[in-house]
């Protein structure tokens, strides 16, 4: 049984409509009409706020919801991609905008050059690990 599956039947249980429960929680009746029908998923704070209003634990609410298991792994996955890809574009534009400062300056250090060169390389170093971790937690997941 899914977690929308889940959430279903123990709000018509307890006799609440969807507007109700949403009351409960805090969101909207389209919100819980998505869930239930498996469109999307809970947010952690939602979900706490359910096995409250249920009085289930959140292992009995969210255990058996493989899906939403996987779904999350990626999700968090691709948010640290997407901050490991956004600090090291930052600091290479700011690398780049020295390298460019000191050549419209005259400055002429081949070794200065080389070591910012070699720093922007060993940046993107964590995007790329970043990288493979997330196709591997996407690999895992689409099974």
């Amino acid at each position: 049984m899914n977690i929308g599956e889940i959430i279903k039947i123990k709000r018509k249980h307890l006799n609440l409509t969807q507007d109700e429960l949403a009351d409960k929680i805090h969101v909207s009746r389209q919100t819980i009409s998505s869930w239930e029908n498996s469109k999307s998923l809970p947010d952690v704070t939602s979900l706490i706020l359910l096995s409250d209003v249920y009085e289930i634990s959140l292992d009995e609410l969210i255990k058996g919801d493989i899906t939403m298991i996987k779904k999350l792994e990626v999700k968090e996955s691709k948010e640290k991609l997407s901050t490991s890809f956004f600090v090291s574009t930052l600091l290479n534009i700011l690398l780049i905008i020295v390298m460019m400062g000191l050549n419209s300056t005259g400055y002429k250090n081949s070794y200065i050059y080389f070591f910012i060169s070699i720093i922007l390389l060993i940046n993107t170093v964590p995007v790329w690990l970043e990288l493979a971790k997330h196709k591997n937690v996407t690999k895992k997941n689409k099974n």
